[in-house]
């Protein structure tokens, strides 16, 4: 029951309040991520690392160019995609906690594809 009672509520609030997508401003169905699905299939997994002195694209992290650095740089998409920007203002300005979710699944995917198969080399 007190389910039945809180996916009325929910949906009471969508009729009034209808969820936008943070980019393109579409209506969205019954979801809770903040993108439309054309602006997800937009976004790029990006692959690799780069140099923290020259922002040179490094393939793995095990030979750095500048070994002087402690750390390497890794990016998950470009930010500057519109939609990825959009996602980062809707969480930090307009305090859309669900904007964090794309950008999640984003970092996850990336460490997925680019940090766990070095780990799995070692």
């Amino acid at each position: 029951m007190p389910n039945m009672i809180s996916k009325f509520f929910k949906t009471a609030v969508r009729a009034i309040f209808p969820t936008e997508c943070v980019n393109c401003k579409k209506t969205l169905e019954e979801t809770d991520v903040p993108l439309c699905n054309e602006c997800l299939s937009h976004i790029q997994i990006l692959s690799g690392f780069y140099c923290p002195s020259c922002k040179r694209r490094m393939p793995e992290p095990i030979y750095p160019c500048h070994p002087e650095n402690k750390y390497i740089l890794a990016a998950a998409t470009s930010y500057a995609l519109p939609e990825v920007r959009n996602c980062i203002h809707a969480v930090k300005y307009e305090n859309l906690r669900n904007s964090v979710v794309p950008l999640a699944n984003l970092v996850r995917e990336y460490h997925r594809a680019n940090v766990e198969p070095i780990i799995l080399k070692q």
